[in-house]
């Protein structure tokens, strides 16, 4: 069931806070949770006998069938999510069907062999599948469509998905390119699902949204960010896996762009260099607005739930935790998802839905 709240004649989400205190509910979340009968009309359209990892489209087209048995209402809302500018930039749908024989997390952060099902796979497949088109990228994880989000033993303070004990930063998921733009063709939206949280339930998830952010700070600092100032860093997954470890920077471009109402916001996780004094004092404030925990949203996304992303709207950021490198630990699936895959067709490859 999707709660909503009533401002003027707006219908956004009612979110409970997440953590335990007195904070003011935000409106960057929204929350879906569905019903036991939709759940097990679900996971009866569960492909078996099919491997997603071996056979992505057929196994797409299958979960799509799967995820049409939400209720309609829930359907509707979450292509609501996708399609209207002024939704909020989160969705936290819980409820879902889960693999009830989950083998132990596998830790080298590959997919796990000799599975019994793909539960996981089928959810988080047919919401993308509702966003748009999962997508794979050359330079992330070696254009895995289905990527498997594990702490990896020795990646610890990295600016990526392999860290625990870092901090991961406030930032879109972005993708390398060699013009030197990294916001281009990055996902519009992004899918974490739930196999297993950390032991400790410690490992939180932070959204805040541009527009929020446009609210929170003052005029000459929105003016600044706005415009070309600053440079971003390419991915650490790229610059360390495919780079030798050295930087790559884009060039000179706003934080903040288009539509002053509903606009777009672009900030990399392995690094911004601002390009002058002011610059940077905008960019600190910025950063303090996230943090501010008034002002983001958090979630620890839990076992057959889906946090849903809009990577444009808002930016977003994953908490320190101790990483137990056991049978338990975190296990999440994450989808990349474009609303249009046109603009990319010269960065095809010869692997399905995957490219440069």
């Amino acid at each position: 069931m999707l709660q909503t709240y009533q401002t003027g004649r707006t219908t956004h989400a009612h979110v409970s806070p997440f953590n335990q205190d007195n904070r003011p509910q935000n409106t960057d979340l929204q929350t879906l949770d569905l019903q036991a009968n939709e759940c097990s009309e679900m996971r009866k359209l569960v492909p078996v006998n099919l491997d997603p990892y071996q056979d992505f489209q057929g196994f797409t087209a299958k979960a799509m069938r799967s995820i049409a048995m939400m209720d309609s209402d829930n359907l509707a809302a979450v292509r609501k999510f996708a399609s209207d500018p002024a939704a909020p930039g989160a969705m936290l749908v819980s409820g879902l069907p889960t693999d009830a024989a989950l083998p132990p997390t596998p830790l080298d952060g590959e997919p796990a062999k000799d599975r019994e099902s793909y539960v996981g796979e089928t959810m988080i497949l047919g919401l993308a599948s509702i966003l748009g088109e999962p997508v794979g990228y050359e330079t992330e994880k070696d254009g895995q469509l289905i990527h498997n989000l594990i702490p990896i033993k020795g990646a610890e303070t990295t600016q990526s998905n392999r860290g625990s004990s870092a901090f991961l930063s406030f930032h879109n998921d972005s993708v390398y390119d060699a013009q030197d733009h990294y916001h281009v063709y990055n996902p519009d939206f992004l899918i974490l699902y739930g196999h297993r949280a950390d032991p400790a339930k410690a490992a939180q998830t932070f959204y805040i949204s541009a527009r929020k952010l446009q609210k929170i700070l003052p005029s000459k600092i929105i003016q600044i960010l706005r415009e070309p100032r600053f440079r971003m860093a390419a991915p650490a997954n790229y610059t360390d896996l495919l780079n030798g470890g050295k930087k790559v920077w884009s060039k000179p471009m706003p934080v903040l762009f288009g539509n002053a109402e509903y606009p777009e916001i672009a900030v990399a996780a392995n690094g911004v260099d601002a390009l002058d004094s002011e610059a940077q004092t905008a960019f600190d404030a910025l950063t303090a607005a996230c943090q501010h925990t008034d002002n983001h949203a958090s979630v620890v996304v839990d076992s057959g739930q889906a946090l849903l992303i809009n990577n444009r709207k808002g930016l977003h950021a994953r908490s320190s935790f101790k990483a137990t490198y056991g049978p338990e630990e975190r296990w999440l699936l994450r989808a990349n998802i474009r609303r249009n895959t046109w603009q990319m067709r010269d960065r095809m490859t010869d692997r399905t839905m995957v490219f440069s």
